[in-house]
């Protein structure tokens, strides 16, 4: 079965909604608790949120509903860097740059996932 024939069984949306949790819970879990040398922190970020992002534009089929969703990701990610400080943690704006870096990747891995499949 082809990959992308196995997405359309997943719930994409259930799917989001766990990693945007999973991202929530590490961005504030105390800083002494380390998942991986300091400097892959921004290839997590990057990771992370194009995984999310993936996920979350995965069934979106008109661009205002896509861009929406995109804003809704990107000002998820900032808040959760306004609040680290809260937690015991630093927010950064190299962090929230790669988050940014992250929803691109995953906007344009998706989209031309999808453009591909159409074509094929």
């Amino acid at each position: 079965m082809r990959p992308m024939k196995i997405m359309e069984k997943v719930n994409t949306d259930f799917l989001a909604l766990i990693l945007a949790g999973v991202i929530l819970v590490l961005s504030l879990l105390p800083q002494s608790v380390s998942l991986g040398a300091p400097q892959q922190d921004t290839l997590h970020h990057l990771l992370a949120y194009g995984l999310l992002t993936a996920a979350a534009i995965f069934r979106r089929q008109n661009l205002p509903d896509t861009f929406a969703v995109l804003a809704v990701i990107i000002l998820y990610g900032g808040a959760i860097e306004i609040v680290q400080p809260m937690a015991g943690r630093v927010g950064e704006l190299r962090d929230f740059a790669a988050n940014l870096a992250g929803v691109t990747l995953g906007l344009i891995l998706m989209t031309a996932a999808k453009r591909i499949v159409k074509s094929g």
